[in-house]
C-alpha cells in the first residue's frame, strides 16, 4: 500500500478526518462523505 497522511478536522458537529495519498501528478480527485444529515 502507498504511504499515506491522516489528518483530524475540527468541524462544528465533530472531528472530519481526511487521509491523503501524496503523488507528484495526481490524476483523480475523490471525495467521499458519509453520516452526516
Amino acid at each position: 500500500m502507498s504511504d499515506t497522511r491522516e489528518h483530524v478536522l475540527t468541524g462544528s458537529r465533530g472531528a472530519v478526518r481526511v487521509r491523503v495519498w501524496p503523488r507528484p501528478r495526481p490524476r483523480f480527485l475523490a471525495l467521499l462523505v458519509h453520516g452526516y444529515g
